[in-house]
């Protein structure tokens, strides 16, 4: 959303909006992780402290269509050609999709949610990864395989302007680095940036219902090293998670330490814990990908 905002220009890039908690749009109330809020916001502090409501705010003067150009552009719902069976292609909602599925025309208050990644919109961790790696770096779009060492990589293009690419990295470099959903990741000596996410299954209410409040939601984290032209990038989904922030970017921070200390030659294997028999107990997928160097 940063990047379609900053790269089509149809937003000024100085644009900051207010978060008190919740903002209305359409007639519908809808809320920010944070009840509290977080006061007037531009777009490097709505990434750094993930703002739902500068979210909501941007994709209501996207629209649906620039948004979706923007998001399949860089790799979200469409494959990603990796060499696994069944691969799913996920779905970046449009116009012309509600009009082809289900004939009617597309409400712009479903817009507010896509804004933030849920209404209609499904994406893999394979997905993810590779849209992260596309944005660090400039808009190279990897084709991803299983493979210790490969040649004639496969690689598509989607040109991103400097000045967003800058934008949008210093502000994933400030998730870790400048005290935001991200804070507690540092990692010495390596230029670690991310992206904290939180997919809502049930709204809070219903979840309270159900008695699963806290268990309603999966946690993301999509991070990489380093904040320009990364070399590893690692997206984990962590099922039942509850905030992504604190199930599934330690995963992350983890993953991308443990490659840096085997360059450095200080890696030491981690003594295996033995798993939970509890069916309740958390399932987790993660996904990392080697980024090309242009």
């Amino acid at each position: 959303m940063a990047t379609a905002m900053l790269d089509s220009k149809a937003i000024p890039s100085n644009y900051t909006a207010y978060c008190p908690g919740h903002a209305e749009f359409y007639g519908r109330v809808f809320h920010c992780w944070r009840p509290q809020g977080h006061g007037t916001v531009d777009v490097h502090k709505a990434i750094v402290d993930s703002c739902d409501v500068f979210f909501y705010s941007i994709g209501k003067l996207l629209g649906i269509d620039r948004i979706h150009y923007y998001a399949t552009g860089l790799g979200l719902g469409r494959r990603t050609g990796i060499d696994l069976p069944s691969e799913e292609q996920g779905l970046i909602p449009s116009e012309e999709w509600v009009q082809r599925v289900y004939h009617h025309k597309w409400y712009a208050g479903e817009t507010i949610s896509v804004a933030i990644g849920q209404g209609a919109v499904t994406v893999t961790p394979v997905q993810l990864t590779r849209m992260i790696a596309a944005v660090a770096t400039g808009g190279n779009l990897v084709q991803p395989h299983l493979l210790k060492n490969l040649t004639n990589l496969k690689m598509d293009r989607f040109p991103l302007a400097e000045d967003t690419v800058e934008q949008v990295t210093q502000g994933m470099y400030g998730v870790i680095n400048e005290g935001g959903t991200g804070s507690s990741l540092k990692l010495q000596n390596v230029d670690f940036c991310g992206k904290s996410g939180t997919a809502q299954l049930m709204s809070y209410e219903a979840g309270s219902r159900l008695g699963k409040k806290g268990k309603n939601t999966n946690g993301w984290f999509v991070g990489y090293a380093p904040r320009r032209n990364p070399e590893i990038v690692v997206a984990a989904l962590v099922q039942s998670g509850g905030w992504g922030s604190t199930s599934a970017a330690p995963i992350v921070r983890d993953v991308v330490k443990a490659y840096y200390d085997k360059k450095a030659g200080t890696f030491q294997q981690p003594a295996i814990a033995q798993s939970s028999s509890s069916p309740a107990a958390n399932q987790s997928l993660v996904a990392t990908m080697a980024a090309q160097r242009p």
